[in-house]
């Protein structure tokens, strides 16, 4: 019967964490409409419908490669529970994964503990039990407690529902079967796990960045705190190379480039200054100091502590000072608390072994501590007050009302959408929109400056702040403008002085402060004079789009007509296609895109706005266009497919081999040894 009983606390955790999310399970969407979770499901309706990862998304951002989108695991799960019958929605479906996702962090993490012989079964049950209802994160940081919302969820909860921290939730609850894994791979007999502990730590880097540095993190201290033998050492960066091989078909180098580029922007303009790389220094040599003075006392309690201080540093030096240690240090939160509670159980285990009687009243302290500091938020876990949480229906909201609307007017160019509804604007249409949700995979940032110059008249004079939105808009291929005025139901109203907009556009569609304008439009492909195109781009004031912005309105020129079959292959058609007249296509350039008239291939360049430019050779020729993969992501994929399979063979050769050798019993440690 024991060995039923560490499964059977595990149940009880996640009934429990169920229990605790259970009113946000069913159909409809989030009470908080300032979540960026709908955004995670807009990604899942694309590869839902186009599951070609190196395919092209012509929805967000003027288009780009599919594979800049986001990592894959979140959206492709999203996509393929959206077809179950108990989803009503993508939006449904995703928010399902990612809360239990965020259920499963106490019972994986709890599973791990309680066989790594760093605490006993009840200990890591009571400490995954107080982190399951209790969050210190409100005690500890005024701004997380300034943050509650409706009604009371524990912090790791409270992140995904009020800010769709989804992803970096199944990280986190990865992370722990990724450390077993590498833990018994780099055991004397463990050689069949070796490949397990890459498939994992390629899942959580498939995932989510943050949760991938946040994995890197805590093995970097197993390592310090398990590893004493170059052999271990060696495996342990051949398991990450394989890693890296495995997860490659995604995660190619100009991906990574891109990512690294763009984070210091997406974090909040992060910058690794003199404060951060003192504070990095200070950071780094606690985190190992602490891990081998504790390891040379008590092994066991090493790598919870050391954990404890990597994560609680960077994000108390964040809430307390302001400063990012590194980029978006808040989001370690939910770790620096789940370390607390493990640290504190290995402690309790520890004192235990050494002074029992001690032990026993140290843990009754514990108890007595965790249940008077977190009495208020027991107490309204227990009287379920998130039950007060409930889900609504998309279409009592603006932001449906409003997508609905403009789909009913069949738009053939973009809308501009702000604020919560470009979060799930591609989750209910197909439409593309100018802005998008994630920006950390994109090669070309120039759409989201002059989204924000739209929405600020950045650089604009005050007695042209509309028309130079209007020259901007126009010079992006708007058709529809969506403006959530002051009191609009919509949680962010970011379109700064929208009066401005008033006396330029027409209106089509009003429901008190929420606006639709119409934006004079023609076509997404343009046959232009050579001194029209966009040759400089400086943000601010748009007088190099002046003449451009004329053009592609000019309703005397001749119409260029442009059909996509599908979003990797488009025509385009019309009288206006001249030799050597240039033609600007208004979507993203990028090297995958090829054009040919008949078979002639047309070499295409960038113009400074990153539209593609192509100088056709033939009158009247219909252009065909077509994206395919590069050379870069078709090696990649071949790295991926040929480490897949190596890794598959070689694991069932050595499970083979070891096949007659008796299964360890009982507590295992965290390197497969008996506990």
């Amino acid at each position: 019967m024991h060995r039923l009983v560490r499964p059977g606390l595990g149940l009880v955790l996640i009934l429990v964490n169920i229990w605790l999310v259970a009113p946000l399970l069913g159909p409809g969407e989030s009470p908080y409409r300032d979540s960026i979770g709908p955004g995670y499901a807009s990604m899942a309706a694309f590869f839902r419908d186009h599951p070609n990862p190196w395919g092209w998304h012509p929805y967000q951002y003027t288009g780009h490669p599919a594979q800049s989108t986001y990592l894959p695991v979140a959206p492709y799960l999203s996509a393929l529970l959206s077809h179950l019958p108990c989803f009503d929605s993508v939006i449904h479906a995703s928010r399902a994964l990612f809360l239990v996702a965020a259920s499963l962090i106490p019972v994986t993490w709890f599973l791990y503990f309680s066989r790594s012989g760093a605490s006993p079964v009840l200990l890591a049950f009571g400490a995954m039990l107080a982190f399951t209802l209790v969050s210190p994160e409100y005690a500890v940081f005024p701004a997380v407690d300034g943050d509650r919302g409706l009604a009371y969820l524990p912090w790791r909860l409270q992140v995904v529902v009020k800010y769709g921290e989804g992803p970096h939730s199944i990280g986190l609850a990865l992370a722990p079967l990724a450390l077993w894994a590498l833990g018994r791979g780099l055991a004397p007999s463990g050689a069949p796990f070796l490949g397990l502990a890459a498939g994992l730590y390629a899942l959580v880097g498939l995932t989510n960045w943050v949760a991938a540095l946040s994995l890197g993190l805590m093995t970097a201290i197993f390592l310090i705190v398990e590893i004493k033998e170059w052999r271990c050492w060696t495996r342990a960066v051949v398991v990450i190379g394989i890693a890296y091989g495995m997860a490659a078909f995604w995660i190619t180098p100009s991906l990574v480039m891109s990512t690294l580029g763009n984070w210091p922007k997406d974090a909040f303009g992060y910058r690794f200054e003199t404060t951060q790389q003192l504070l990095t220094l200070g950071w780094c040599l606690s985190v190992v100091g602490s891990a081998l003075w504790i390891r040379r006392r008590n092994h066991a309690l090493a790598l919870p502590v050391a954990a404890l201080i990597a994560f609680a540093f960077v994000t108390a030096v964040f809430y307390w000072r302001g400063v990012n240690v590194i980029p978006e240090s808040r989001r370690y939160a939910p770790e620096a608390a789940l370390f607390l509670f493990l640290a504190g159980s290995a402690a309790l285990h520890w004192l235990q072994s050494k002074a029992p009687g001690i032990g026993r009243y140290a843990g009754l302290a514990a108890v007595v501590l965790v249940a008077v500091a977190g009495r208020d938020q027991i107490t309204k876990a227990i009287q379920g007050q998130h039950w007060k949480l409930r889900t609504i229906p998309s279409a009592s909201t603006i932001e449906y009302r409003i997508a609905q609307r403009i789909i009913a007017m069949q738009p053939k160019g973009r809308v501009f959408v702000s604020g919560g509804t470009r979060f799930r604007w591609n989750a209910w249409t197909k439409l593309p929109q100018v802005g998008g949700v994630f920006e950390s995979g994109l090669e070309n940032r120039i759409p989201l400056d002059l989204i924000y110059q739209i929405r600020t008249a950045l650089g604009s004079n005050p007695a042209d702040e509309g028309r130079d939105a209007l020259v901007q808009l126009q010079a992006l291929g708007v058709e529809y403008l969506v403006i959530h005025g002051p009191g609009s139901r919509e949680h962010y109203r970011d379109f700064a002085r929208p009066e401005r907009m008033l006396p330029l556009l027409e209106t089509v569609y009003r429901d008190g402060p929420d606006v639709v304008y119409r934006v004079p439009f023609r076509s997404l492909a343009h046959s232009v004079q050579a001194e029209e195109i966009v040759r400089e781009y400086t943000g601010g004031a748009p007088r190099t789009m002046d003449r451009f912005s004329a053009a592609v309105t000019d309703s005397r020129r001749p119409l260029l007509e442009v059909r996509a079959s599908s979003p990797e292959s488009l025509t385009i058609e019309g009288g206006g296609i001249s030799a050597g007249q240039p033609v600007v296509v208004m979507m993203g350039h990028h090297p995958g895109w090829a054009a040919w008239q008949d078979q002639d291939s047309l070499p295409l360049a960038k113009d400074a706005l990153g539209f593609i430019t192509m100088f056709p050779r033939k009158d009247g020729i219909p252009i065909r266009m077509t994206f395919s993969p590069g050379s870069e992501q078709i090696a990649c994929a071949g790295l991926s497919a040929f480490t897949w399979l190596g890794a598959a063979v070689w694991s069932m050769r050595q499970f083979r081999r070891t096949k007659t050798c008796s299964p360890s019993s009982g507590n295992t440690g965290l390197l497969g040894h008996r506990a």
